[in-house]
Parts: structure tokens; C-alpha cells; sequence
């Protein structure tokens, strides 16, 4: 079985007794594609015409994931040809299908997308629930708990705001890392450390895990789920801060680089991005915001700003830093709308602009 995964890691993959590796290198090796993979930007039409044209003549398809993944155009032009033999399909693009002369097709086998009300699901469902009673009255013990461990309300009101800060920080990281996530580090500072940090632990996962994840990811399964993984995470109790009373910092690495988001509150319930990489600034983590990394220059604040004043986008808010005068610096812009793709573009094509990316909090 080969399979590519950008959140699997190579042991993680050979203790399941599967080969991982790139996509490339996967069209013109298999026999059968299975997909197992969320609906996201990135995997929309994930499988189109060039990668059939990849794939050894006669391949077959089996696609439960999602709808959109697979290009139905090219599957139909695909089995009209032959590259593919056949396909079974229990999701659509849209649901119920309209792509009618590919379901008509002899080599291809449909399902309704109903599994979970099979009479067979359904008899399991009540089993594990019955199964699952009789471990708490007997022993106590609660599997697959969709809440958290009781946490005792007074201590709940005094971290709640940390564990939205730890969450929204998540998903920023989430946003911006590139590459698949194999080490995950959060080191708390300040005043936090007179509570319960695991809570916000599991917050920070729940953040960066549902952004790549189709499967639901929670407060209470996301450090499991991160192991399954094969993502190592660290806890760091690091003291005091001599600029926040309380300060925390995700390090995240990947396959391509590493990353770090820190986050703090002013006050008691006033979340703040105060760093990225090695850029301090201040970007309340909310709506849709714009990040730039850029040079120090004159003017490029002021052309990012123009660009977006044109396309009718008002700017909230805007921090900014850098890592000496004339050297790199990011910006950090807080925005009533969000930019699109084309706009992005122009953006990127300035002058003096090195990156950007969209982030949605």
C-alpha cells in the first residue's frame, strides 16, 4: 500500500504497514486510488485530468471522502477513454448528483453517501452506547467524552479567555505554517502558570489540527489525535516575562521550516498577536486579516494600502515590525473584508513585498 499523507510521518506510516510518499510519485504507481482526505482549498480538484493522465492505463478510482475532491469532468473523459476502468463513488460534487452521464456509465458504482443510517451502522451505534454506559457504571471511566474533564467554574471564568487565545493562535499557525506538522512546542509565561495549562494545551491542537483535519477535531481527542499523528508535543513552564505578565508561544515544525506565533492579554479578556517569527507586533487575533513579510523601505505600507483601498477593502487596524532599519519587516493588517485571489496577486507583485498570506480568525 502506498499512500501520501502531509500530516503522516514516515514511522507513523510504517507502523500502519504503509509506504509513504509524494503525490507525484504516487499517479504512476498504483493500481487503485482510495481517498481519504477533507474538502479544503488546497484539495479541491485534487484529482483532474493531468493526474488521470499520470496514472497507469486501466486504474480505478474509489472516492468515499468528499465531494469536489475529484474532478467529475475529467473522471467522465477519463473512463470514456479507458485510462480509468472503472470508479466507485459515494460522494458528489453536488448531492444528490446532477452529473447523470457519469453515474449512467457501465464502469461506474454508486452509493447514496447514507452510511451512517444503514441498518447496520445504526444496530453499531446502539452497541457502543450500551457498551459504553456499562463502563461508566461499573468503572467510572467515560470514553469518547465530547466535553472536556470537569474544570471547576471559578478556575473555567479565570482561563477561558486563555483557551480562546491558545485556540485562535492554533489557527493561526495552522494558516501560516507550510509543509506537514511533526513537532509542536507551547511554552506558557507569567501569570498563566498559576493554572491549569493542559486545557489550553488542548486548545492550541483543537486550532492547528481542524484546519487540516476533515475529521472532527475537539478539545478532548486533539492531543490523541496529534500522536496518531505522529506530531510531537511539548509542554514549556518557562516563568516570568519581562514585557507581558503572561505570554504564549507556539513553535511549530514542519518538513519545511519552523514557525512561531506568540499571543498574550492585555487586561483580562483582550487577546493579542505579539510576535511572528521573529517580528514583535500587536494584531488582535479576529475576522479576516492580511500578513506581509516585506522590506524596510519607504512606501510599501502605503502601495498594500492603495491596492486595498481600491478594491473597496477598509483596514481596521494595522501593526507592524522589523527586524532592523532598512532590513525585513512583516505587516500585519486587520481587515473589514476579505482579499481575493486576484488581488493577493497584485499584492505579491510589488515591489519590495516578499510574501503574504490571507489568515481567517
Amino acid at each position: 500500500v502506498l499512500a501520501f499523507d502531509p500530516f503522516l510521518s514516515s514511522d507513523a506510516a510504517a507502523k500502519i504497514g504503509v509506504e509513504r510518499i509524494s503525490l507525484d510519485e504516487l499517479w504512476p504507481r498504483v493500481d487503485y486510488i482510495s481517498i481519504h482526505a477533507p474538502l479544503t482549498d488546497e484539495t479541491r480538484h485534487l484529482v483532474s485530468d493531468a493526474q488521470f493522465a499520470r496514472c497507469r492505463k486501466g486504474v480505478r478510482l474509489i472516492h468515499c471522502a468528499r465531494g469536489g475532491i475529484v474532478d467529475e469532468g475529467a473522471l467522465l473523459r477519463a473512463l470514456e477513454s479507458g485510462q480509468v476502468a472503472g470508479a466507485a463513488l459515494d460522494v458528489f460534487e453536488s448531492e444528490p448528483p446532477e452529473n447523470r452521464e457519469l453515474l449512467a456509465r457501465e464502469e461506474v458504482i454508486c452509493t447514496p453517501h447514507l452510511g451512517a443510517s444503514t441498518e447496520e451502522a445504526q444496530v453499531a451505534v446502539a452497541i457502543q452506547i450500551a457498551e459504553q454506559i456499562a463502563d461508566f457504571l461499573k468503572t467510572g471511566s467515560v470514553r469518547n467524552s465530547i466535553n472536556l474533564p470537569p474544570i471547576e467554574r471559578s478556575v473555567y471564568q479565570k482561563i477561558r479567555f486563555y483557551i480562546e487565545l491558545g485556540e485562535k493562535i492554533g489557527h493561526l499557525q495552522a494558516q501560516l505554517s507550510k509543509g506537514r506538522l511533526t513537532a509542536v512546542s507551547i511554552e506558557y509565561r507569567g501569570n498563566i502558570l498559576d493554572y491549569p495549562i493542559a486545557p489550553i494545551t488542548s486548545a492550541v491542537l483543537t486550532g492547528l489540527l481542524s484546519k487540516i483535519s476533515d475529521m472532527p477535531i475537539n478539545f478532548v481527542n486533539a492531543l490523541v489525535i496529534a500522536r496518531e499523528w505522529g506530531i510531537k508535543v511539548d509542554e514549556i513552564r518557562s516563568g516570568e516575562h519581562e514585557d507581558f505578565t503572561n505570554l504564549i508561544t507556539i513553535h511549530c515544525t514542519t518538513d519545511r521550516e519552523e514557525r512561531v506565533v506568540a499571543g498574550t492579554l492585555f487586561g483580562k479578556n483582550d487577546p493579542r498577536i505579539v510576535r511572528i517569527n521573529e517580528y514583535h507586533c500587536e494584531a488582535p487575533p479576529e475576522g479576516d486579516m492580511l500578513i506581509c513579510g516585506n522590506e524596510d523601505v519607504p512606501g510599501v505600507i502605503g502601495r498594500i494600502g492603495s491596492l486595498l483601498g481600491e478594491s473597496g477593502i477598509n483596514i481596521a487596524r494595522m501593526s507592524w515590525g522589523r527586524e532592523q532599519v532598512g532590513g525585513r519587516a512583516i505587516t500585519v493588517l486587520n481587515l473589514d473584508s476579505p482579499v481575493s485571489d486576484a488581488l493577493l496577486e497584485q499584492i505579491l507583485a510589488r515591489k519590495h513585498v516578499l510574501w503574504a498570506e490571507r489568515v481567517k480568525l
